[in-house]
């Protein structure tokens, strides 16, 4: 403990060096700062890392990566919400007059259930269905789970 104390006082007591004269000119030609903003966006500072102008290199090498990037994506998203949403139904009617709207489709769909499930439609293809529906057309199904055509949303399980 001792010589803890007494190193601290020879320390303090010790003379200080003499600063020369050019010392903070040399600091200052040593260290330099640049004026750069504080409140650079991080898009600016991506396009502009030096804050320089905006390159238009940057920009585009950034355009074609968005375009490589997101066309795929788009697609496949685009692709995955028809096969979930819109791919489960696909219907066929030959030279049909009586489907004009809407209702009249989901009208001949709830008949289709119907008939596949009391066991009426036939199998033309892998996954394709035919029945004759009461207006004496037929009705062809292409999906991938015919027994659910038709059920309410509270009867899909």
């Amino acid at each position: 403990m001792n010589t803890k104390k007494k190193i601290k006082q020879l320390l303090h007591t010790a003379p200080k060096p003499a600063v020369k004269d050019d010392l903070l000119q040399k600091l200052k030609n040593d260290v330099t700062t640049a004026n750069i903003k504080k409140h650079n966006s991080a898009l600016r500072r991506f396009f502009a890392p030096a804050g320089q102008p905006v390159s238009f290199q940057r920009v585009a090498i950034a355009a074609v990566v968005m375009l490589i990037v997101m066309l795929p994506l788009a697609y496949g998203t685009a692709k995955a919400i028809k096969y979930f949403k819109i791919g489960d139904v696909t219907m066929v009617v030959k030279n049909s007059d009586n489907i004009n709207n809407e209702e009249d489709a989901r009208k001949s769909l709830e008949e289709f259930g119907k008939l596949y499930r009391e066991g009426k439609a036939r199998e033309v293809k892998p996954g394709v269905w035919v029945v004759t529906l009461s207006n004496g057309e037929e009705f062809a199904f292409a999906g991938r789970n015919p027994e659910l055509v038709g059920l309410p949303d509270t009867e899909r399980k």
